[in-house]
């Protein structure tokens, strides 16, 4: 499918400014861009191959270079292009970084990384890479390598490229991946398989053992049952000896204890209370004559008669006193006795519950003994093989599964070893449609030399029909028409193979450098004449370039630090 590019648009790239310039791709069949060195002539291949590639055509540009370092923000670069009937646009920037395809105004999926999105581009919208792109589509007299000065693998590379043999390339990869994958597994289920086969020998092995030693563990089983059995027994003789204790000890309700000591603590504290404050009355009455209220001096015989009633009272108070101490006493004595024994009933509680737990710990231990006694026993009656005749069959189903396996592979490196023999099939096929292109456009440009390449893309040199030349010794003008001849067959090969089908042919200052005034109108009349539906841009830095012939003259330059592009 041919790929018709219609209209770039960018701006803050390299020194364009922030002005969006938008360049129409499709409506003019050849075009010249002039200007001086440094205006900015080239940057248009740079904004091709940028929002494509996501590279700077120049090599010596690197991708943040590319943003104007004046503006240093928002480098936006779009193209429209029209690919298989249906509409695309990419758009590129930096600062910030903008990665989007439209495909008919609608935006493509991208729950992708970066790098995934642009092998999208490249291989299913495009379906060229950078370098092959170069070679047919852009021809720079600074950056772009002749194909005869690549080397041999770079060749092939290019080649498979215009041929779109790519496939077999990612074919072989496919293949010898699935076969490194396939010996592993391979070699991972044989060594299930001989696990399995020594877990075999392991269960027979256990096997006689086991129906020799059967008996010894079943004896021992029970040995351990009658022991369990008599704990058991000791346990319940034990909870027997433990609720008679407990039924001996009373239970009395000490809560009328309480109450009582409540009675006699309030009694003694009442005639503390009492007892002290007669005796600070007596105090008083001893040890003062005189009222301290009236100031009036105080009789002796009422002195006397007080302090005697102060010390009745005291006496009756303090009979009542200390028999309510002792009680309280007693009682509190009494209590203590209780408490320990309620404290004695808990423990032997306590006892109780962990002989009742040792007993169920004693009843699931044998009855976990009688599991294992039953199944030893069955065992003995008629031994299980089961397990190994599964373990055999999965053995032999492994067997199976390698063999298919290996089957796989050597299917695989069957493919692996026809795919170049496919490749150079197709190669040895188009090479001489290489040398009949390469031979017409060399005729084209009034050459008398005869180049011509093999099926190893060497090549060969003739003047005039004889003395073989190396490419090396060429001069630099027949150098030149070889490396445009060469341009041409790709492209005309391209076109045929419809593997790179690009309405878009971009040269840039090759016509300033080694052909001469012949050799460049032989050129335009190649370009004018090469298809209808090509769009041809000749860029220059000549000032008396000739203009005859280009339907569009683009003039480039620069205003202070930035530049500007005008139709002359």
């Amino acid at each position: 499918m041919k790929i018709e590019f219609k209209t770039i648009r960018f701006k803050n790239l390299l020194s364009y400014p922030n002005i969006l310039m938008e360049i129409p791709l499709n409506t003019h069949q050849v075009t010249l861009i002039r200007g001086k060195n440094g205006s900015g002539k080239s940057t248009v291949l740079d904004a091709l191959t940028f929002v494509l590639f996501n590279r700077a055509f120049r090599e010596d540009v690197n991708k943040g270079e590319l943003l104007n370092d004046l503006t240093n923000r928002e480098c936006l670069v779009e193209i429209e292009f029209a690919v298989g009937g249906k509409e695309y646009k990419v758009s590129r920037g930096i600062k910030p970084d903008v990665f989007e395809v439209y495909c008919n105004s609608e935006m493509l999926n991208r729950n992708t990384n970066s790098r995934d999105y642009q092998e999208i581009l490249e291989k299913q919208i495009l379906r060229c890479n950078f370098k092959s792109f170069c070679q047919v589509v852009i021809l720079g007299s600074d950056t772009y390598i002749p194909f005869m000065k690549l080397s041999v693998p770079k060749r092939r590379e290019i080649i498979e490229g215009l041929l779109d043999l790519d496939v077999f390339s990612t074919m072989s990869s496919i293949l010898k991946t699935k076969i490194g994958d396939l010996s592993n597994t391979i070699k991972d289920r044989i060594c299930d398989r001989e696990k399995i086969e020594q877990r075999i020998a392991l269960l027979a092995m256990s096997r006689d053992e086991l129906k020799k030693n059967n008996d010894s563990v079943i004896a021992d089983y029970e040995k351990n049952k009658r022991e369990l059995q008599t704990s058991i027994r000791k346990s319940e003789e034990r909870i027997v000896t433990l609720q008679q204790l407990i039924y001996e000890i009373a239970v009395i309700n000490d809560s009328e204890i309480d109450e009582k000591i409540q009675t006699y603590d309030a009694m003694r504290i009442k005639c503390r209370t009492q007892m002290d404050a007669i005796e600070s009355e007596i105090e008083f009455f001893t040890k003062h004559d005189t009222c301290p209220t009236c100031h009036q001096k105080i009789n002796e015989d009422f002195r006397n008669d007080i302090i005697e009633k102060k010390n009745t009272r005291y006496q009756s108070l303090n009979e009542i006193y200390g028999p309510a101490l002792n009680k309280a006493t007693r009682l509190r004595g009494e209590k203590k006795v209780i408490e320990v024994g309620v404290n004695q009933r808990a423990l032997h509680r306590a006892d109780m519950d962990r002989e009742f737990s040792r007993i169920d710990d004693f009843r699931h231990q044998i009855a976990t003994i009688e599991s294992h006694i039953r199944r030893l026993t069955e065992k003995n009656k008629d031994f299980d093989d089961s397990e190994i005749d599964r373990l055999h069959k999965e053995v032999v189903r492994i067997s199976r599964e390698v063999q298919g396996l290996t089957d796989d592979t050597t299917h695989h490196r069957a493919a692996l070893t026809i795919l170049p023999l496919i490749k150079a099939t197709i190669i040895k096929k188009f090479v001489p449609i290489f040398n009949e292109h390469i031979t017409f456009y060399l005729n084209k440009l009034e050459s008398n030399l005869r180049f011509e390449i093999n099926e190893d893309f060497e090549e060969k040199v003739m003047i005039r029909g004889k003395h073989d030349k190396g490419y090396g010794s060429l001069s630099a003008g027949e150098k030149y028409r070889v490396d445009l001849a060469l341009l041409f067959a790709w492209r005309a090969v391209a076109r045929l193979r419809n593997s790179i089908n690009c309405s878009l042919l971009c040269f840039d200052e090759v016509l300033d450098a080694s052909l001469d005034s012949s050799g460049k109108e032989q050129l335009m009349d190649i370009l004018k004449n090469l298809h209808n539906d090509t769009n041809i841009y000749v860029i220059t830095h000549s000032e008396d370039f000739f203009e005859q012939g280009f339907e569009r003259v683009l003039e480039v330059s620069k205003r202070g630090n930035f530049s500007q592009m005008r139709v002359a």
